[in-house]
């Protein structure tokens, strides 16, 4: 289990830094994009591009946000729940968590699967397939986390 959050981490790192890239890209294609249109002019495209790269960014920051718990945490009530309740509160959130971004992960593959490399983008027709895998590896290793969270909550101690 150790390795597994390890490689995790690994990737969401990677993932991390990559993101945080293609954020500054995206926010110079948009500056650029309004100083282009003050000027009466476009950049062609740029939507598209913005709109094919932030799979990039949530992949991984939903990742990112999960295993740094740095997620929307109500505090207000679960705080005065007692540690065994917290732990149950935990199991059911993960386990709803879990079922959900593992069902859009496995939606998501067959999507690609059924549309294989038939789908180009509108402007550049650039296949989408390479930006869905991207998409389907970040589900995939955000629900491996929430597996691994899963077990050490059932497993482990009533802490958060």
């Amino acid at each position: 289990m150790g390795r597994l959050i390890r490689f995790i981490e690994q990737i969401s790192s990677f993932g991390s830094i990559l993101g945080g890239i293609i954020l500054v890209f995206i926010m110079l294609l948009t500056i650029a994009s309004v100083l282009f249109r003050l000027f009466g002019s476009a950049i062609v495209g740029s939507y598209e591009l913005t709109e094919l790269v932030i799979v990039v960014t949530v992949g991984f920051a939903l990742v990112y946000s999960t295993m740094t718990r740095a997620n929307v945490a109500v505090h207000l009530f679960y705080d005065r729940f007692s540690p065994s309740l917290q732990k149950i509160i935990n199991i059911f959130i993960i386990s709803l968590s879990l079922c959900f971004w593992g069902w859009m992960a496995w939606e998501t593959l067959r999507m690609t699967i059924d549309r294989g490399w038939i789908e180009r983008s509108e402007t550049f027709l650039l296949p989408l397939f390479p930006f869905r895998l991207i998409w389907i590896l970040g589900l995939s290793v955000l629900t491996f986390l929430l597996l691994a969270q899963l077990i050490k909550g059932i497993f482990g101690s009533a802490n958060k």
